[in-house]
């Protein structure tokens, strides 16, 4: 099997069409985001989870140190310019600076296993995999109405698969009304939270089935 993937980690329109050969697959992005702002958002909420320990960890030994240094207690400093001085690099070292350096040391591998990261991330949440068998579809066109475009499997049996034309993949065409609080003006936003995947046959399908899992 052979694997299409561009180095763009965003919710892609999928346009397969099994007639042409030599480029079957094509991806438009409707995300307006840069690649790097959006590993980073997820980098950066991944080492909120796994890395606030350690956080907790590096300013505990700061404590330490501070008071076995200066035979000080700290806490009798809270509030103190000093205090905010120390606690400044750290904050802006573990929250800042390594994800920033984790997303562009390892974007390109971020990128190339991003649709697995998704995936992972989702069945983490407990939303888990959807699942239709596709049987007597009486016309040439089976509409899967709506899905989050993070994974899609098809299993395409017998008439199925003989007659499959196109598989296409995009969001809803409409758009968000949004104001901004502060000059009230209103601006149009292009939604791409719904999505739907639609399958189109070069004939009514008669035997065989088509097996859809989704998240």
């Amino acid at each position: 099997m052979k694997k299409y993937q561009l180095d763009n980690p965003s919710n892609a329109r999928i346009f397969i069409d099994f007639s042409n050969t030599k480029n079957p697959v094509k991806f438009e992005y409707p995300h307006k985001k840069t690649i790097f702002n959006f590993l980073f958002m997820h980098v950066l909420t991944y080492y909120f989870i796994f890395f606030i320990p350690f956080f907790i960890i590096n300013l505990a030994l700061i404590i330490i140190f501070y008071e076995n240094i200066y035979n000080t207690n700290i806490i009798l400093i809270h509030g103190n310019l000093e205090l905010f001085l120390i606690y400044l690099p750290t904050i802006i070292l573990f929250f800042t600076i390594i994800p920033v350096i984790i997303t562009l040391v390892f974007s390109k591998r971020l990128i190339m296993n991003f649709p697995k990261i998704n995936t992972s991330e989702n069945m983490f949440l407990g939303r888990g995999y959807n699942s239709i068998l596709v049987k007597d579809l009486k016309s040439k066109k089976y509409t899967l109405p709506i899905f989050d475009n993070v994974f899609l499997e098809y299993i395409l049996k017998e008439d199925y698969k003989k007659y499959i034309k196109k598989i296409i993949v995009k969001e809803y065409d409409f758009w968000h009304l949004k104001m901004n609080i502060f000059n009230r003006k209103k601006s149009k936003v292009k939604q791409t939270t719904y999505w739907k995947a639609e399958f189109i046959f070069s004939k009514v399908p008669q035997k065989g089935e088509m097996i859809l899992n989704w998240i």
